[in-house]
């Protein structure tokens, strides 16, 4: 698991942010029109796939 900081401002959709780690993995994150965010990591060499949903809910 690759652990990366990203930004959490809002961003608009249409948006993408890539960030490249040593390891050789990329992380992005796309913001599609209705404002979900997708965040995708792409790992050279894993014949797997994981996926997740996180909810922001709160004050």
């Amino acid at each position: 698991m690759t652990v990366v900081p990203l930004p959490l401002e809002q961003n608009q959709p249409g948006d993408t942010l890539v960030h490249g780690s040593d390891g050789g993995s990329v992380v992005r994150r796309s913001v599609l029109p209705g404002g979900v965010r997708v965040l995708t990591e792409a790992m050279p060499g894993q014949r797997s796939a994981t996926i997740g949903f996180w909810v922001g809910v709160g004050s």
